[in-house]
């Protein structure tokens, strides 16, 4: 039969299973049981008289809802046809004196090889058995792993059309409104090892994107040329989010002072999303917060370079080469020897906030 599914229930199957293991004990048990006719014809009737308004329905309406009520009316055929089978059984019993120890082992055998058949269709890596994009929404990501993994790249493509967005080693369709669906393959064999669904971060066709680069209250924005936005597609793809949910006030943004953040804005304001490091680091977007879990810089050679000194960063323009030169050299040097630095240029205390210049180290300037 044709294969419809309801989420990531496969119709079909569900409907064989059903007929064989309630349908055809029931329509058995009536025909040993009741001593009318009519009586036994029940089943058969009641399933016919579905039939007929499915049919009827499938004439009143137009569309896929019209296909989908005939769809239903052939599996109520299907039900009629497993009632038949049992009045067969019925009458090889009462009429041709057949054993029933043998009806019962056929049956038996018949409904194990319906389960093993069912079993191995829905575990099977077939096309039959990828449901569309629609229902795959409606599925959470420990699901669509479970289902995908082992998939080939072809099979996906085939029943999914192009992907959105694409590279050698995962691609990206799009889901509804606000998720996408990214798909990761294993090297070489192109087989799916892990899928993810998150939130869409670009449009389906990115004409320009400005980048904003954040640290301290100082901005500086500029505009991508083409491979970088290639690049920072391919990074923002690659990283794993964790949607979270944070009390009224207890934000990253709203706990935590400072940090850095990358901002992206895409098609003139089309898409926004902001890459942030406050205490973690954090996607923020439609005013959602997702934990990255795989955090890494996005990749884009930055006019406005930055150094670090300790937990904090600095804009390599606001400092004067020879603060530069020093940070070089201490931030070069082993952890152990960072305790006997007693020297911290002038304009990196004005900076960090420090109340002096004094002599003390680095490092116990810094715990201050």
């Amino acid at each position: 039969m044709f294969d419809i599914w309801y989420g990531d229930i496969p119709v079909t199957n569900l409907v064989i299973v059903f007929s064989l293991i309630v349908i055809l004990p029931i329509q058995i048990l009536i025909c040993f049981k009741a001593k009318s006719m009519f009586v036994r014809f029940i089943p058969i009737m009641i399933l016919a008289a579905v039939v007929l308004m499915w049919i009827v329905l499938s004439f009143a309406v137009v569309g896929w809802e019209g296909l989908l009520y005939l769809f239903f009316a052939i599996y109520m055929l299907f039900m009629i046809f497993v009632c038949g089978i049992g009045w067969g059984v019925w009458a090889l019993i009462k009429y041709k004196g057949t054993k029933k120890k043998w009806i019962l082992a056929f049956l038996a055998v018949l409904v194990v090889a319906c389960f093993a058949w069912n079993y191995s269709f829905y575990n099977r890596k077939s096309n039959d058995n990828l449901p569309n994009l629609q229902s795959i929404a409606q599925m959470d990501e420990a699901e669509v792993n479970n289902l995908l993994s082992g998939y080939k790249r072809a099979q996906l493509l085939e029943v999914w059309g192009e992907p959105q967005y694409s590279n050698s080693s995962g691609d990206v369709w799009l889901l509804n409104g606000t998720d996408w669906l990214t798909v990761n393959y294993k090297n070489n064999s192109e087989k799916v090892v892990v899928c993810g669904i998150e939130p869409i971060l670009f449009p389906a066709d990115i004409k320009d994107i400005t980048y904003t680069f954040s640290v301290y209250s100082s901005d500086n924005s500029r505009q991508l040329n083409s491979d970088e936005i290639a690049d920072v597609i391919d990074w923002a793809l690659s990283l794993d989010l964790l949607h979270v949910d944070f009390p009224d006030g207890k934000a990253p943004n709203e706990v935590y002072a400072g940090g850095e953040s990358y901002t992206f804005v895409i098609n003139n304001g089309e898409k926004e999303f902001s890459y942030l490091n406050i205490n973690d680091y954090y996607v923020f977007v439609s005013e959602q917060w997702y934990l990255v879990e795989n955090p890494s810089e996005p990749p884009i050679s930055d006019e406005f370079d930055v150094v670090k000194f300790h937990d904090k960063t600095f804009k390599t323009s606001d400092l004067s080469e020879e603060t530069l030169e020093w940070l070089n050299w201490y931030n070069e040097l082993p952890k152990e020897e960072l305790l006997a630095v007693s020297f911290i240029p002038p304009e990196l205390y004005d900076l960090c906030g420090y109340p002096s210049a004094e002599d003390e180290s680095a490092v116990q300037a810094e715990e201050e």
